[in-house]
């Protein structure tokens, strides 16, 4: 005992799936061209061990450089308390 749709209701539909047809097609427009949506797996791997790659080296640059410097703090304070 489903009702039938009326023509306002069926028109009413056709214009929303119109209007997220037209979204969607706006939203893929905006997709970056970026390995890591490429089919192949190993192109998408190597991105993927890219970005791990750079993010790493970029913290352990930072970790190392705050490190260099509270050495040289205790080089110089140690050199202080020895007299050199």
């Amino acid at each position: 005992m489903s009702a039938e749709p009326t023509s306002g209701q069926i028109d009413e539909r056709d214009r929303r799936i119109a209007a997220l047809e037209k979204k969607l097609a706006t939203l893929e427009t905006k997709v970056p061209d970026s390995n890591l949506l490429d089919g192949n797996f190993l192109r998408r791997a190597f991105t993927i061990w890219g970005h791990y790659f750079v993010a790493n080296f970029i913290i352990g640059m930072g970790v190392a450089a705050i490190m260099g410097f509270f050495a040289l703090i205790m080089l110089f304070s140690g050199a202080a308390f020895f007299n050199w």
